[in-house]
């Protein structure tokens, strides 16, 4: 009898210790809770098994489904705190692939799916509140903040419209330093700026102009002026230099113009006119060598010709006649004391001076002229 009691009692004990070891572990929950990805099941058993060795494996169930569950509010949401804060807690969680694929996990995918579209997600928004920002705040001319946001997002979609907008507002940034400084320097600038910019053509243009404007303004020769001024104003009619480069040939040329008017002489005024050929008075020039000459505004001046300088040292006026052999005979009256000319067509001719009121006749040749100078001189 003591013995079945014994054994009894034994038998108890032990199947009490089993049951405690259960108990504690809670297998049979666990067994039951297991594969239902229940978040509520899963906070239950680790509430009544604190300390069971299932814990582990159920918690990282929990994390695994809490995370898949607020995937779509955090990848929806506007708020990049909560974004930072999903990333942070499950960037370097790796046990939820142990349970993939699974049905109940379909918002995490394969190999951190979701993370990888968060990040991406975060850096969008990120760049899309950092876009209106830099918009809103930044002036017309500020390009530098749209290359800061192409280096800072390089992988944003606004890259190609930052990149239209930095275009736009370099061309225009270099462009109003170009007009502020209305200097060749300034278009030289905007086009070494600017590789495909708005006013390339018409900063093309004004550089050239602007250019030569400026170095005709600094030269000193008469001869380069005049030239530089017939480029000039086949690169821009308009130009402004135009006037300015015209006023400085007119300062070189009046004080001698200023003498040509004083004299009266034709050998003065085509000194005058070789002296300063095409410059600020050339056509008053040739008007008054025409008119000394007796040609009209229309008829040629021939180049083939040649010019006659003769200085009166008498008293009396000289009339000298040139008569062309077989041709027409050109005529010049010189005043006493005086100095005159006459241009001739080059050939051979016969010369006669004569005092203008006795005609006496004070010496005949016959000369050649063939283009160079000539110089005579009456005593």
């Amino acid at each position: 009898m003591f013995r079945t009691t014994l054994l009894l009692t034994i038998a108890l004990f032990i199947s009490g210790l089993v049951q405690g070891q259960l108990f504690k572990h809670g297998k049979k929950l666990y067994t039951t809770v297991v594969d239902s990805w229940n978040i509520e099941q899963y906070k239950s058993f680790l509430s009544s098994y604190p300390k069971s060795k299932y814990g582990v494996d159920i918690t990282q169930r929990l994390l695994c489904k809490e995370r898949n569950d607020s995937y779509l509010h955090v990848i929806n949401s506007k708020d990049t705190t909560a974004l930072e804060e999903y990333i942070t807690k499950f960037d370097t969680c790796r046990f939820c692939e142990k349970f993939l694929p699974n049905r109940h996990l379909k918002n995490l995918g394969s190999k951190n799916k979701d993370l990888v579209q968060l990040k991406d997600s975060l850096e969008s928004k990120r760049a899309y509140y950092y876009w209106i920002n830099v918009t809103s705040k930044s002036g017309p001319l500020d390009f530098h903040s749209m290359e800061q946001f192409k280096k800072r997002y390089p992988k944003s979609y606004f890259n190609v419209l930052c990149a239209d907008s930095a275009r736009i507002r370099q061309d225009r940034y270099y462009w109003q330093i170009a007009l502020k400084k209305d200097a060749a320097v300034g278009y030289k600038l905007y086009c070494d700026s600017v590789s495909q910019g708005i006013h390339k053509a018409e900063a093309e243009q004004l550089l050239e102009e602007y250019l030569l404007g400026e170095k005709l303004l600094a030269e000193t020769v008469h001869k380069t002026i005049t030239e530089g001024l017939r480029m000039l104003k086949s690169i821009r009619p308009q130009s402004k230099f135009i006037v300015q480069v015209q006023q400085k040939l007119k300062t070189m040329e009046q004080a001698d113009f200023l003498v040509c008017l004083k004299k009266k002489t034709l050998v003065s005024w085509i000194d005058f006119e070789q002296k300063y050929p095409y410059g600020y008075y050339f056509k008053d020039a040739d008007k008054k060598i025409r008119t000394l000459l007796g040609l009209s505004s229309l008829a040629a001046r021939s180049p083939f010709g040649t010019l006659i300088a003769l200085k009166n040292s008498l008293n009396e006026p000289i009339r000298s006649e040139y008569k062309k052999i077989n041709g027409p005979t050109f005529t010049t009256l010189i005043s006493a004391g005086q100095t005159d000319g006459i241009i001739i067509p080059n050939g051979t001719y016969i010369i006669r001076d004569m005092k203008d009121r006795s005609k006496t006749v004070i010496h005949k040749e016959k000369l050649t002229f063939s283009g160079t100078p000539q110089s005579y001189t009456i005593e």
